[in-house]
């Protein structure tokens, strides 16, 4: 549950954050620090070719016309080798990202008193780590041959789903908060949805900016920001279910989405 003027003041968030186990920060550091230096050490062995360009276009590069189960996994770890700006931006979402989820999760809903179910983000690494890969190259496959672009790659897919995930635990947050609060304000409820539809409305809105670009997969943009909102909803859910039924259900709906965004294009 959340206190009931919402969020705490700055004092008490300092408070808290003075209470954080030292290696609770050296923990989110050395992690995000692990995936930086993957990305870089990766597209390193690219550009000076101790990866071959060949193997590189074959089973790293997503090719639209001719995927393959490596590229479909891989071409979003890499970037594209003839513009430094498609890696620096990417990489600066990306900490920019997780500095906002580290701040959201582990300072803000604790120091609210909102409690995410135990596991919760090894479950939500793991489903990012195996099945949104897929998903978003099906995606990317599927828009790629609609507009014509040959070759994707990128973290960009990625980095929205972080956006998703980081609109989910605001989300979170208010609907905790709301719960608390609805006996005095029954339209708190309300408020929240048309406050959350607005705002997702116009994240949608800013990715079909980039429509007419033609050197931006925006419907991988709009996959992962919607599977970024997806994936903690049903994991959460799946966590806190108590009947082995339910948590099957949800876990196999989860399953079935991300497969029908993995494989949507074989059957176009």
């Amino acid at each position: 549950m959340c206190d009931d003027y919402g969020m705490p003041p700055l004092a008490q968030i300092f408070i808290y954050v003075k209470s954080l186990p030292t290696k609770v920060c050296l923990s989110f550091l050395a992690f995000t620090l692990a995936i930086y230096i993957a990305l870089i050490a990766f597209q390193a062995a690219i550009l000076t070719l101790v990866i071959p360009q060949e193997f590189t276009l074959h089973y790293f590069y997503l090719n639209v016309n001719s995927p393959n189960l490596s590229s479909m996994f891989f071409n979003h770890f890499m970037h594209n080798p003839w513009s430094i700006s498609h890696m620096t931006e990417n990489i600066l979402a990306f900490l920019f990202l997780s500095v906002m989820l580290f701040i959201a999760a582990v300072i803000v809903l604790p120091a609210s008193g909102c409690s995410l179910p135990k596991h919760f983000f090894p479950a939500i690494f793991l489903v990012y780590a195996v099945g949104l890969p897929f998903a978003l190259s099906g995606i990317s496959i599927w828009a790629g041959r609609i507009f014509g672009k040959m070759l994707v790659s990128g973290f960009s897919g990625f980095n929205f789903a972080l956006l998703g995930l980081l609109f989910f635990l605001m989300l979170f947050w208010g609907y905790t908060r709301i719960l608390k609060e609805q006996p005095a304000n029954p339209l708190s409820p309300y408020k929240l949805l048309f406050g959350a539809i607005f705002m997702i409305g116009l994240v949608i809105a800013a990715i079909m900016l980039d429509l007419k670009n033609p050197n931006v997969c925006i419907f991988a943009h709009l996959g992962g920001f919607l599977l970024g909102l997806l994936i903690p909803a049903m994991v959460g859910i799946v966590l806190v279910s108590e009947r082995m039924k339910q948590k099957v259900g949800f876990s196999l709906f989860l399953i079935a989405v991300l497969v029908a965004c993995a494989g949507f294009w074989v059957v176009l």
